[in-house]
């Protein structure tokens, strides 16, 4: 009988003892089980403790006659998140890629992006955006590589200078800013321009927050060649990627277009994004800018996919126009996630309530003769 009294005793113990545990991890009252509903029906983006995007990256950017370099690294443990931005004047292409590795495990993604041509465009219906089929008064090429608009003229290319870089401080924040000017038309008189910036620190710019692993972009368009007194301007890309490419996701912003190459591994969630800013500066004046989408394919080779799609950005008629792209990688661990996740789960903190009184119930019952 005694010995019952005495397990008795024990789990009785060890319940009291475990009782702080299980209300804290259960959510304690109801209004701490509404402000966990109220905490998940957040965006993603305020869970800015658990998104390694938010922390500080070493950068790194190096340029060459025709390409311009940016690397970003963060290291913890173990862990290397490595983030490579490169840019080739010579094909007018950009190309992200983020790698992460430890000793378990590698994870690599890339999103590239080909900017095709400039052209001159005459607006048929006066929506703003260039449609299929409407009159091409004139086309530059900006690269090497790539389609050519549907119907549009070969009035030459994009001739490239070499990329300068210089240090610049904004908002406090120390960075880099990287400078690419070419040059097209008969006399060279127009001019297609990159102004880059990398900070790998979160960094507010006007109205914009740059993340430690953005690279803003201005694409300058000055003294474009117009044949025609009645044309606007467009400006053809392509992105292409392993993933399949999202339109609407949650890290673009409201006043912001762009593809967005989402996927999960064992260790973070990745996101590959290239985004701009539905308005643009044309000659000082903030004016619409009308994307079209052009074409959107799915290849597929020896069981990999590639996505494409291919857009053209319009801006009305000016003399400088300037607009404001974001290339970036948006990650966080799925651990540390997971782990918030747990907490949250319905009887999780019963769980481990029971787990506790168990461990103690066999460490505290007396041994039988």
């Amino acid at each position: 009988m005694q010995r019952k009294v005495q397990w008795i005793v024990a789990l009785l113990l060890a319940l009291m003892i475990s009782l702080p545990a299980s209300v804290v991890a259960s959510g304690g009252d109801d209004d701490d089980d509404r402000n966990d509903i109220e905490s998940e029906n957040k965006s993603e983006d305020d869970s800015d403790d658990d998104r390694e995007d938010r922390e500080k990256h070493k950068v790194d950017v190096d340029v060459s006659s025709d390409q311009i370099t940016v690397k970003m690294k963060r290291e913890i443990g173990d862990s290397e998140s490595k983030i490579e931005f490169k840019t080739d004047l010579s094909e007018g292409k950009f190309k992200l890629k983020f790698e992460e590795e430890n000793s378990q495990i590698e994870a690599e993604q890339k999103l590239e992006v080909k900017l095709q041509q400039l052209v001159e465009f005459v607006d048929g219906n006066g929506n703003g955006a260039y449609d299929e089929g409407e009159i091409i008064a004139s086309a530059y090429r900006i690269g090497d590589s790539g389609d050519l608009l549907s119907g549009s003229p070969d009035n030459g290319s994009v001739n490239w200078g070499t990329p300068t870089l210089e240090d610049i401080t904004i908002s406090g924040k120390i960075g880099t800013k990287m400078v690419a000017r070419g040059s097209f038309g008969d006399t060279a008189e127009g001019t297609f321009g990159l102004d880059m910036m990398v900070f790998g620190d979160f960094t507010t710019m006007s109205t914009s927050e740059i993340r430690p692993t953005d690279v803003k972009i201005d694409f300058i368009i000055e003294n474009y060649p117009y044949t025609r007194n009645d044309s606007a301007v467009g400006l053809m890309m392509k992105t292409k990627t392993k993933q399949e490419q999202e339109r609407n996701h949650h890290d673009l912003d409201n006043d912001e277009e762009g593809v967005v190459a989402a996927s999960n591994t064992e260790m973070n969630t990745i996101s590959l994004s290239f985004s701009w800013k539905d308005t643009a500066t044309i000659d000082g004046v903030d004016l619409p800018v009308h994307t079209t989408v052009l074409k959107s394919q799915t290849d597929t080779d020896d069981d990999e996919f590639e996505f494409k799609q291919q857009f053209v950005l319009s801006y009305a008629r000016g003399t400088v126009i300037v607009h404001d792209p974001v290339a970036g990688v948006g990650y966080s661990s799925i651990t540390e996630d997971a782990g918030e996740f747990l907490g949250f789960l319905p009887g999780f903190g019963i769980l481990a309530t029971l787990s506790v009184i168990g461990i103690m119930a066999i460490a505290l019952r007396p041994k039988q003769n």
